[in-house]
C-alpha cells in the first residue's frame, strides 16, 4: 500500500500503532477492529486511558492465545502430578481391601436370601399349604 496517498492522520495512526504493538494484539484476538481503533484514537487522542489500558496488559508471546493455553495444560497437569505423589498406595491398596471385603459381604447377604426364597418355595408343597377353595371341599 502506497503511503503517499494516505491521509495525514491514518499516516499518525500508523506511527501510533507502531508505538503500541499490544494494539496490534486487539485486533488479532478480535476484541477491537481497526476502525474502533482509529476512531478512539481520533476522537480521544493518543494520550486516553484506553491505550494505558491496553498498554497494560500482559503481552502474548505470539499472535494468538495457544502458548497461553499450553501454559494452563501444563499447570494443570503438573498440580495432577503433584496430586498423584502424594498418594499413599499402602493406604490405597488397604481401602481397596476393605471395599472388596464390604462387597464380598454384600453379595453373599444377597446370595443367602436369594437362594433362601428359592429354597423355601421347593421344600414347600402343595398339601403343605392351604388349599384357596377349602370352603368347597366335600
Amino acid at each position: 500500500m502506497d503511503t503517499e496517498n494516505l491521509h495525514p492522520s491514518v499516516e499518525n495512526f500508523k506511527q501510533f500503532v507502531q508505538r503500541n504493538p499490544k494494539i496490534v494484539q486487539e485486533v488479532r484476538q478480535g476484541r477491537k477492529s481497526w476502525q474502533e481503533l482509529y476512531e478512539d484514537w481520533f476522537i480521544f487522542g493518543e494520550n486516553h486511558e484506553t491505550w494505558r489500558d491496553i498498554n497494560d496488559q500482559p503481552m502474548d508471546s505470539g499472535s494468538n492465545s495457544e502458548p497461553a493455553k499450553s501454559e494452563n495444560k501444563s499447570d494443570f497437569m503438573n498440580q495432577i502430578l503433584g496430586y498423584i505423589k502424594k498418594i499413599d498406595m499402602d493406604q490405597v491398596q488397604s481401602q481397596m481391601n476393605n471395599l472388596s471385603s464390604a462387597l464380598s459381604t454384600v453379595q453373599g447377604v444377597i446370595s443367602q436370601f436369594s437362594n433362601g426364597n428359592k429354597g423355601s418355595a421347593s421344600n414347600t408343597t402343595s398339601s403343605e399349604r392351604p388349599h384357596p377353595f377349602a370352603f368347597r371341599k366335600d
